[in-house]
C-alpha cells in the first residue's frame, strides 16, 4: 500500500523524457495519446508512494513530464486523471486476458489460458494490480461505480457468449458471485504479496466454478422466501440508551448520508446528542468511531444470523437460515451495506485489514461447521465468502440493499453446491423454502 505522505520524496524525477520542443512529425492525435499514456503511468506510479487523497496535480505532471496546460487538456481534475488511468489499466489488462482466451481453439483450454494471463498481469504489473484491486477503492464511490460498469459489461459478454464459460451454464446471480470470489482470491494475495501462488490454485478454482453448472438451479426462486426476522420488530431501539453505542450509530448514519470524508467529531457529537466529554472519553478521532460503527453493525448482523442458524437441525439448514437472516438484517439496517461495502474503503489500509479479518472469521466458521464428508477446502471457503461479499457489494452500490433477501436461495446455492453437489443443494434449499425456523433447536453454535 502507499506509504504515508511524509515518507514520499517531495519531488521525483519524471518517469518519461519530455517530447522535443518545437515542430515535429507527430500528429496532434499521436501527441495527445502519448501524453495520456504518460499521465496514466504517472497515476499508477504515484500511488506507490502516496494515498489517493494526498496525490496532487503537481505530482502527476512532474512524473509524467508534461505541462500543466497539457494535463488540463486531458483531464479536468486529479480525480478524473486517476479514474481515467484506472479504467485504462483495467481495460488493457482485460484485453490481454481475452486475447489469451481467443488464441485457444478449445473453450476449457481457453479458460486455463485466460486465467494464466490474468495471474501473469498481476505478477508482471504489481503496482497497476494494486491500483485496480486495492487503491482504487479509496478513490471513492465514483471510482467504484466506474469499475462496476466495466464489470457489468464483462459479465454481460460472458452471459451472451456461452463459449466464454467453456459450456458452463451459470445463473446470472451465481456468475456475479463466482467472479467476485475469484476477485477476492486475487485481492488477498496482493495484500499478502503472494500473487504467484495463484498459479497453483488454477485447477481447484476451475473445479469450484464448475460445481455450479447445473440445470437444477433453475428451480430456485428470486424472492418469495419467508423472512427469518419478524418484520414488525424494530431494527434498533428508538433511542439508544448506551452513549457508546449512540455515538457509533450516529457515526453510521452520518457516514451513510454524507460520506466518510465529511465526518468530524463535532458532527458526530451533535448527531449523537452527547457531550464533548462523553465523546473524547471513548474515542480520539472520527476514523476510530467509523471503524467502531462498522464493527457494531457487523456484529449485530452476524448475531442475527447465528440466532437463526441455531434453530436448524443440521449445518445445511443452519447455512440456509443464516443467509436469510443476514440478508434480512442488511435490508432492514439502511446504514450497514453502504457503510461496509462502499464508504469503508475511503480509510484505505485499516478498512482493508478489518474487511480481511471479518472474511477470514466467516471462512473459518464455514469450514468448521460444514460436516459433510466433503468439507470445503480453504480455497473454496475463501472463494464462497468472497462471492457473498461481492453480491452484497453489488446491491449496495446500486442502492438496492433492501432487495438482498431476493438473492437468498441463489446465495445458499453458492454456499452448498461445492459441498453437496448442485442437485442435492437445490433440493435442500427448496425443502427449507417455506420452513419457519424452529425455536426448539440449538445444535449449531458459533
Amino acid at each position: 500500500m502507499p506509504t504515508t505522505p511524509n515518507s514520499a520524496p517531495e519531488r521525483r524525477a519524471p518517469l518519461y523524457p519530455r517530447l522535443p520542443p518545437g515542430r515535429n512529425t507527430m500528429s496532434r492525435a499521436h501527441v495527445a495519446a502519448h501524453q495520456r499514456a504518460r499521465l496514466r503511468g504517472a497515476a499508477v506510479a504515484v500511488l506507490e508512494h502516496k494515498s489517493a487523497a494526498d496525490v496532487t496535480v503537481a505530482d502527476l505532471i512532474s512524473l509524467a513530464g508534461v505541462s500543466r496546460r497539457a494535463f488540463y487538456e486531458h483531464f479536468d481534475s486529479k480525480q478524473a486523471c486517476l479514474l481515467g488511468s484506472y479504467e485504462d489499466v483495467l481495460a488493457d489488462a482485460a484485453g490481454r486476458v481475452m486475447a489469451a482466451y481467443s488464441r485457444e481453439s478449445e473453450p476449457l483450454a481457453g479458460m486455463r489460458a485466460a486465467y494464466e494471463a490474468f495471474v501473469g498481469e498481476l505478477v508482471e504489473h504489481p503496482t497497476a494490480a494494486r491500483v485496480v484491486f486495492l487503491d482504487v477503492l479509496a478513490l471513492g464511490r465514483a471510482a467504484v461505480e466506474r469499475g462496476e460498469s466495466l464489470r457489468l459489461a464483462f459479465e454481460s459478454k460472458m452471459r451472451e457468449d456461452g463459449s466464454l464459460l467453456a459450456g458452463l451454464s451459470l445463473h446470472p446471480t451465481v456468475l456475479t458471485g463466482v467472479l467476485a470470489g475469484a476477485w477476492q482470491l486475487a485481492r488477498r494475495r496482493l495484500l499478502q504479496d503472494r500473487v504467484a501462488d495463484l498459479l497453483d490454485l488454477r485447477c481447484e478454482l476451475l473445479a469450484w466454478v464448475g460445481s455450479y453448472s447445473s440445470p437444477a438451479v433453475d428451480s430456485l426462486r428470486v424472492g418469495a422466501v419467508k423472512p427469518i426476522l419478524d418484520p414488525r420488530a424494530p431494527t434498533a431501539p428508538p433511542r439508544e440508551q448506551d452513549p457508546h453505542k449512540r455515538i457509533l450509530r450516529a457515526t453510521a448514519r452520518l457516514a451513510t448520508r454524507d460520506g466518510y470524508r465529511e465526518l468530524s467529531p463535532a458532527a458526530i457529537i451533535e448527531a449523537a446528542e452527547v457531550s464533548y466529554e462523553d465523546f473524547f472519553e471513548r474515542f480520539q478521532t472520527a476514523e476510530e468511531c467509523f471503524l467502531g460503527a462498522l464493527e457494531l453493525l457487523a456484529a449485530e448482523a452476524l448475531a442475527n444470523a447465528w440466532r437463526a442458524a441455531r434453530t436448524a437441525e443440521d449445518w445445511v439448514g443452519a447455512a440456509i437460515f443464516a443467509i436469510r437472516a443476514f440478508f434480512d438484517q442488511l435490508a432492514r439496517e439502511p446504514s450497514f451495506a453502504p457503510l461496509a461495502f462502499i464508504e469503508a474503503f475511503a480509510l484505505g489500509e485499516p478498512a482493508l485489514r478489518l474487511r480481511e479479518q471479518l472474511l477470514q472469521s466467516v471462512e473459518a466458521l464455514y469450514i468448521r461447521h460444514a460436516t459433510d464428508p466433503h468439507a470445503p477446502s480453504p480455497l473454496v471457503a475463501e472463494a464462497v465468502v468472497g462471492a457473498i461479499w461481492g453480491l452484497v457489494h453489488d446491491k449496495a452500490l446500486r442502492g438496492e440493499a433492501d432487495r438482498l433477501p431476493d438473492l437468498s436461495e441463489h446465495t445458499a446455492y453458492i454456499v452448498l453446491a461445492p459441498i453437496l453437489g448442485a442437485e442435492r443443494a437445490v433440493q435442500r434449499i427448496i425443502t427449507a423454502r417455506d420452513t419457519p425456523p424452529s425455536q426448539n433447536h440449538d445444535s449449531v453454535k458459533p
